[in-house]
């Protein structure tokens, strides 16, 4: 499977995002 690069940096994004939101 290949996914175009902004996809794979939106989804790390988002959940790096969520993490953070979590640990706050």
């Amino acid at each position: 499977m290949e996914f175009p690069d902004h996809f794979l940096w939106g989804a790390s994004s988002s959940a790096f995002q969520i993490e953070g939101a979590w640990n706050e």
